[in-house]
């Protein structure tokens, strides 16, 4: 995964016409697996603030804070992707 693979994940979204039921569902696999790779980095972050001793106790509710408000919409954008996954077939996403 690369920082443009949401744009990559767009654009094959519009030729979703093109595929397959099977294809269209491993397309959107492989960005769920880069959403939760993005998640997992984002909440190493949490773990490595909360212990990191350069960081001031003043600064750590506010990097924690964005830390959270990314995982929490990672979080949404995983679970929508379930719902709409499970129903992938003819019409597309």
């Amino acid at each position: 995964y690369n920082r443009d693979y949401p744009d990559l994940f767009f654009t094959k979204l519009t030729k979703f016409g093109f595929l397959t039921p099977d294809q269209r569902q491993m397309v959107v696999q492989h960005y769920q697996g880069y959403l939760r790779t993005l998640r997992d980095y984002y909440q190493h972050g949490c773990d490595e603030v909360a212990v990191q001793s350069g960081i001031t106790d003043s600064e750590r509710p506010f990097i924690l804070q964005l830390f959270n408000y990314k995982i929490r919409t990672l979080d949404a954008e995983l679970a929508g992707l379930e719902n709409k996954s499970a129903g992938l077939g003819e019409e597309g996403i």
